[in-house]
């Protein structure tokens, strides 16, 4: 039986076999191909290796690191760093997601441990959203002092959810942003290349298979759209006529629930899969119950 495609509009690990998303796809059975949307450069770099060398004391009761790229953007700075007396080994990270976790939990093979997130002190993964990562900080505050400020690492495009959640919950949160992204000048071509390796069918007259394809963030949705449907019927709430001729099949799942109204509200498709967490394991586990019980 031939593998059931998965497209993921991401960057993968940059070691394949590390990727938790093809690691878990690929034991399902399915054929994960990573096609990414935007590409993602650092940005205040020199101001991090500042932030980092100076250390926590008196400046911050916590770190909010929301996605693996700020988790990169860390380790590539405290690499830089010849030496420092700086400790984080007892400054808690609160993060978003199981991937941005393990990402800082691996920094202390490559830093020095003093400049490196303590692994017990990774907090929050099991949140989700950064509405019940904000609540969990919240709440954390009552048993821990969170009269310092909480240091947070953002993108270029972020939302002011999780510091209103602080606020309300009188913590002060400053930021720092450490990544800006760009949509792909190549994305077109790469997505021809992931196609060109999707089967159209066994015959003339039997359908191409049914290709999942996964939006890990509400903002290449708008970009990706016109490229995914030179190639993917995309089934839309507004009812479906059929794919058209030469077009394959497709099915959509969405890493979150933000992302997931996105899709539904605001470019009005039909998206089949959202894992209650936004991570590898349960992305997988949902689209593998999916294809179970429901006919190709």
């Amino acid at each position: 039986m031939s593998r059931v495609p998965i497209i993921l509009l991401k960057t993968p690990a940059d070691e394949l076999e590390d990727d938790a998303h093809h690691v878990e796809l690929n034991a399902r059975g399915y054929q994960p191909v990573f096609v990414p949307v935007l590409k993602t450069s650092f940005t205040n770099q020199d101001q991090l290796q500042r932030l980092i060398a100076a250390g926590p004391n008196y400046r911050f009761s916590g770190v909010v690191v929301t996605s693996r790229r700020a988790a990169d953007a860390w380790k590539a700075a405290a690499k830089a760093l010849a030496s420092s007396s700086a400790d984080w080994s007892q400054t808690p990270f609160y993060v978003l997601g199981d991937a941005t976790g393990q990402s800082l939990r691996a920094i202390s093979v490559s830093v020095s441990p003093n400049l490196a997130p303590n692994k017990d002190l990774v907090l929050g993964s099991e949140s989700g959203t950064s509405e019940r990562l904000a609540h969990f900080i919240v709440e954390r505050s009552q048993t821990h002092d969170h009269r310092l400020p909480i240091l947070e690492f953002v993108g270029d495009k972020n939302k002011d959810v999780l510091r209103d959640i602080l606020k309300e919950g009188s913590i002060i949160s400053e930021r720092l942003q450490l990544y800006e992204t760009r949509e792909s000048t190549t994305f077109s071509d790469d997505l021809d290349a992931a196609v060109a390796t999707i089967p159209m069918g066994r015959s003339t007259s039997a359908p191409p298979p049914t290709t999942w394809i996964v939006f890990f963030a509400p903002s290449v949705a708008l970009s990706a759209l016109p490229h995914l449907q030179r190639h993917f019927h995309l089934s839309t709430q507004e009812g479906d006529p059929g794919a058209r001729r030469g077009v394959r099949p497709s099915r959509l799942a969405a890493i979150g629930p933000t992302t997931a109204a996105f899709l539904r509200d605001q470019l009005r498709l039909v998206v089949s899969a959202v894992p209650a967490k936004p991570d590898a394991q349960r992305l997988a586990e949902v689209i593998t119950s999916y294809d179970q019980n429901t006919p190709p």
